[in-house]
């Protein structure tokens, strides 16, 4: 290979190549690695990035390109490509300076880069280094290098911009147009203005122009506003709506000297509709206004401290003009008893307040009034019989001062005290025949007391009244006639001071007796000749009893009257009843009654002897012209026995009587019949009815024997 001298040698970028028996390899990559042993140039080192700095001017001012570390003869050539292109300035470093700046006419409005080399001494050029360069135009400042203060009004508001250098200068666009210049070695710069920024805060537009550059964009920082008043708490505010022709208060309290308070009608927008400033050494401040209206609604209410906004608006409400209706719990009613004085106290009041108590809802005149006294929260109204003795409604209202009356409250309120309910045990109602007044008896009383009787559980008028007399403790209301039937009264009692009582209820009888309860009811039916008897228990001193032989009409068998002082009676009469049994009827008159229906009393029949055992009885039935005879034996003296020709009925065909110190009877018939057959015997002993019939059969009369044959000739 024949290489060039090194003063011929040609630069790195048109290096060829050249073929070696391995292969082929970069000629620049040979001669650089040759060139120390043979005498060639070598090419110059490229510069670093970090060395090239570019400043992109405005137009009419020459843009530069600057590289530091470079030693004196260094030449610096830029480019406008990273090959071939437009070589578009260059420069020398000077003797004992380190760095070249090329200045260029324009490298263009937008960004862009320029690729610089360097030529060192006898070595050739070197690779061409990018870099790259802003546009004409400052970079906007970010907005978190951006602090603004929003100042009260009158004051400067700031705005700081920080990340700057020297020379830059920061335009703020707020309600006017402020700028700054950062100063010599300084990083950061504050435009600072009265009322630079709008009160209410909002957004200011702020840029920066750097030496030779355009202005930036403008980079939008959002601001608060100044110094706000704070907010009213509702608490502080009270709203007073009169009535028509008394103007209305806003009152705001816990405020400083100075401080204005607007009232609104909405929360925002409109006009004040009232204003006042608080007072030296005052800490607040009433607003009147002509007239809210006549119904409830809102008020807005602000307040303005010296050097700060107006605040927001703080919403309260406030009544209707006429007076709030008053809470039935702040009601209290006593209706005391008749003749004294009843009350009714309401509480939760404010002094002045009038209270007026009423017997309807609405309409009508104040049965009283009152005004709360000085100092007061509340009133009593008292005045004798001011309520129903019966109970019922007050309606109460107050009227508040510079108010209308308020609607009117229900206060339900009890009875006068009402006396106690007689007991039932108390009560005795008699209810006598015609003729004879009835009565009600009451006891347990006291002097003075007025017991009436109604025929009604209410309503209704008295049918009877009485008074308790002097020291007594019973009244006996007397009444003409309360009726045939039995029925209730209705019975109660007044007494001094109190209301009538409820009436008790009380049962009476019929006018006519109560017939008597079988089961008090024991007759006894005893032997025929001796006295039978009747006995009534569960009955009343003066009761009369009477017994009869059917359920109506007829006679008394006989009668009786209890005595003084007992609860039964017996009537007692020689066969009474009938021997054979029956059924008694019995009634009972008492004192002022009409006689009962009669009570049905069966009884048993008198004692009856025991029939005679067949084996007792002997029939002998005897041919014609001899008495048949029928003989019982193990009888007593005075028995006497029947016989019959039939089990039941019919007449007895024959009779004896045992004799004296004898057991037997014999009862002679003067013929049963020819044929065998049955006879019927009774027994009756002294004191008893005759027994039943015990059957005795008896044989057919005997006849004679025929005569053999053999005695007949």
């Amino acid at each position: 290979m024949k290489l060039k001298p090194k003063s011929k040698v040609q630069p790195r970028s048109k290096s060829k190549s050249v073929k070696l028996a391995t292969g082929i390899i970069s000629a620049t990559l040979l001669l650089s690695a040759v060139s120390p042993a043979i005498g060639y140039a070598a090419a110059s080192t490229s510069p670093v990035a970090a060395s090239i700095s570019v400043a992109n001017n405005k137009a009419g001012v020459k843009d530069t390109v600057k590289v530091t570390g470079l030693v004196a003869g260094d030449i610096v050539k830029v480019y406008n490509a990273a090959t071939s292109g437009t070589l578009m300035g260059t420069a020398t470093v000077a003797n004992d300076a380190t760095e070249a700046l090329v200045e260029i006419d324009q490298l263009g409005s937008g960004t862009g880069s320029v690729y610089v080399t360097v030529t060192s001494g006898a070595d050739t050029e070197s690779a061409r280094a990018v870099k790259a360069y802003e546009s004409e135009t400052s970079v906007a400042p970010s907005a978190g290098n951006i602090t603004i203060n929003n100042e009260k009004t009158g004051s400067a508001d700031t705005i700081k911009v920080i990340g700057l250098t020297t020379g830059d200068v920061v335009t703020v666009y707020g309600s006017v147009i402020e700028s700054a210049t950062v100063a010599e070695g300084a990083t950061e710069v504050t435009v600072s203005k009265a009322d630079l920024l709008t009160a209410t805060g909002g957004t200011a537009q702020v840029s920066v122009t750097k030496l030779n550059k355009l202005e930036s964009a403008r980079t939008s920082k959002t601001y608060i506003s100044e110094p706000v008043s704070a907010v009213l708490a509702a608490n502080t505010i009270s709203v007073v709506n009169n009535k028509a022709g008394v103007q209305d208060k806003v009152t705001v309290t816990g405020l400083t000297t100075g401080d204005v308070v607007n009232v609104y009608k909405a929360a925002t927008g409109g006009t004040a509709i009232g204003t006042a400033t608080v007072a030296a050494d005052a800490t607040s401040a009433i607003v009147t206004i002509d007239q809210l209206g006549t119904a409830t609604g809102l008020v807005y209410v602000s307040v303005k401290n010296a050097d700060k906004l107006e605040s927001a608006r703080t919403s309260k409400a406030y009544d209707s003009e006429t007076s709030a209706v008053l809470a039935a719990t702040s009601i209290a009613v006593t209706n005391n008893a008749t003749g004294t004085a009843d009350t009714v106290k309401v509480t939760g009041l404010a002094e002045g307040d009038i209270v007026n108590v009423y017997a309807a809802a609405t309409g009508g005149t104040a049965l009283d009034t009152a005004t709360v006294a000085s100092g007061a929260t509340e009133v009593t109204i008292s005045k004798n019989d001011l309520l129903i003795a019966t109970g019922g409604t007050a309606y109460v209202s107050v009227t508040k001062a510079n108010k209308l009356e308020s609607a009117r409250t229900a206060a339900k309120y009890a009875t006068e005290t009402v006396a106690a309910t007689l007991l039932p045990a108390a009560i005795t109602a008699t209810n006598n025949k015609a003729g004879v007044d009835d009565t009600v008896v009451v006891t347990g009383l006291v002097e003075g007391d007025i017991v009436n009787v109604y025929k009604a559980a209410t309503g209704g008028t008295a049918i009877g009244t009485a008074t308790v007399g002097t020291g007594a403790t019973t009244a006996t209301v007397t009444i003409t006639q309360l009726g045939a039937a039995a029925s209730n009264v209705y019975v109660s009692v007044k007494k001094d001071g109190e209301l009538e009582s409820v009436r008790t209820v009380k049962a009476y009888d019929a006018e006519i007796t109560a017939a008597p309860v079988a089961t008090t009811i024991t007759a006894t039916n005893n032997a025929t000749g001796t006295a039978d008897t009747v006995k009534i228990t569960g009955l009343a001193e003066g009761d009369i009893v009477n017994v009869y032989a059917a359920a109506t009409g007829g006679t008394a068998l006989d009668t009786a009257t209890v005595a003084s002082g007992a609860t039964e009676v017996t009537i007692s009469k020689n066969d009474l009843l009938t021997a054979t049994g029956g059924t008694a009827y019995v009634s009972v008159t008492k004192a002022n009654k009409l006689e009962s229906a009669r009570t049905a009393a069966k009884y048993a029949t008198e004692t009856v002897a025991t029939a005679p055992l067949a084996a007792t009885i002997t029939a002998t039935n005897n041919k014609a012209g001899v008495d048949d005879t029928v003989v019982i034996t193990g009888l007593a003296e005075g028995d006497i026995v029947n016989v019959y020709a039939a089990a039941t009925g019919g007449t007895a065909i024959g009779t004896a009587t045992v004799g004296t110190g004898a057991t037997t009877a014999t009862v002679t018939i003067e013929q049963l019949g020819v044929a065998a057959g049955s006879v019927y015997v009774s027994v009756k002993k002294e004191g008893q009815l005759e027994s039943t019939r015990t059957a005795a059969k008896y044989v057919t009369e005997p006849v004679s024997t025929a005569p053999l044959a053999t005695t007949i000739t």
